[in-house]
């Protein structure tokens, strides 16, 4: 004789699950930066064949040359102007709304008379 096993009603629970959502004002610092431009005029100032100004860095700013060729009796570089790129940081702020989501589930107790999903075992 082999021995079965029923599921009785005994009673349980039901959890239920529900996502709600609600809108938010989202105001946080946000960094941005931006560029400078200053141009120098740098007035004929010669240079030699050949003799190209790098761009350099003095601080924060980068300095970049503009050259140009004239004709004298012989052809000269000669410095004309200077352009000063500096970077500037900064904060600001831009409020922004935003869904923010949450789960609550809700437990309800069954009576033991409650109807439960069959289970019956295979013969």
């Amino acid at each position: 004789m082999t021995k079965s096993k029923w599921p009785v009603a005994a009673g349980g629970w039901r959890l239920t699950k529900q996502v709600t959502s609600r809108e938010q004002v989202v105001d946080e610092p946000l960094r941005h930066q931006r560029v400078e431009v200053e141009r120098r005029a740098v007035v004929g100032m010669p240079l030699a064949i050949g003799e190209w100004p790098a761009p350099h860095q003095e601080g924060d700013p980068w300095t970049l040359s503009v050259i140009e060729e004239v004709v004298v009796t012989e052809k000269r570089w000669r410095l004309v102007e200077e352009v000063r790129v500096t970077r500037v940081d900064g904060t600001h702020r831009q409020p922004q709304t935003v869904t923010l989501r949450r789960e609550d589930i809700t437990i309800e107790p069954l009576p033991p008379d409650a109807s439960l999903p069959s289970v019956m075992p295979s013969s």
